[in-house]
């Protein structure tokens, strides 16, 4: 499957520098690795910004890595003394053919050969780094790569908080997602909320106790603390956000 990157270079970068993403132990970048542009609307301007005004910044708009980009695969567990490897690629190296610009955000997609199984070391060794054209590092991960944008530049205790990891079971469909629609009105400007009722979960094992992630969007923040905020069926069960 394939994999959207999305981060912001801190120094400006000059062209035909480097970008490397590592993987986990089990993720396989192989020995024919892809990379490429994402969808045109991930970089579509939905603020209407006025050109230029906004080149960096967190109101920015996000830009591709151009044209002139290709990569090769390591593992970065590989020693410089070590001949390459000819399995596990858990390194990809992308380099760039344009300029990049301080402290703007880019995006590209790699394709990726998901793990075969879970393990609880996939929410750990996540990284990215930015090396010069010499092949320097300039800017990388002091941690994992986050979940959260917000957490960047921290290191939560829980390792389900971290990176990405592959699903521990397969998803029981159908499932759905109801918003209530009598209530579902524009809200940004009012500061309105709904309830979101997700049904039916089906578990795949009985009696043990396991933990449930469900993503929203950037934009949306649960409030699970107001008054009919978290409404659960499991008895004694309670939600961490």
């Amino acid at each position: 499957n394939y994999l959207n990157v999305f981060f912001q270079v801190i120094h400006a970068m000059p062209e035909f520098s480097y970008i490397l993403l590592d993987s986990p132990d089990g993720f396989d970048f192989t020995d024919n690795c892809s990379v490429g542009a994402l969808e045109d609307l991930y970089y579509h301007d939905w603020e209407g910004l006025p050109w230029g005004e906004t080149v960096s910044g967190p109101r920015a708009l996000t830009s591709s890595l151009g044209q002139d980009v290709n990569c090769t695969t390591d593992n970065w567990k590989r020693s410089v003394l070590s001949p390459p490897p000819t399995q596990d690629f858990t390194r990809a190296k992308v380099r760039v053919g344009r300029a990049m610009l301080a402290n703007k955000y880019y995006a590209f997609r790699i394709r990726i050969r998901n793990a075969l199984t879970w393990d609880a070391a996939h929410h750990d060794d996540w990284r990215l780094w930015v090396q010069s054209p010499e092949g320097y590092t300039v800017d990388g991960s002091k941690y994992t790569i986050q979940y959260n944008a917000r957490r960047i530049d921290t290191l939560p205790l829980n390792y389900w908080d971290r990176s990405w990891g592959i699903y521990q079971d397969w998803l029981r469909l159908p499932l759905t997602l109801n918003f209530g629609e009598a209530s579902l009105l524009p809200s940004s400007v009012f500061d309105m909320s709904t309830v979101l009722t997700i049904f039916p979960l089906t578990p795949s094992a009985d009696g043990a106790l396991i933990n449930m992630r469900v993503l929203a969007p950037v934009g949306y923040v649960w409030v699970p603390h107001e008054a009919g905020g978290w409404l659960g069926e499991v008895p004694g069960q309670t939600c961490e956000f």
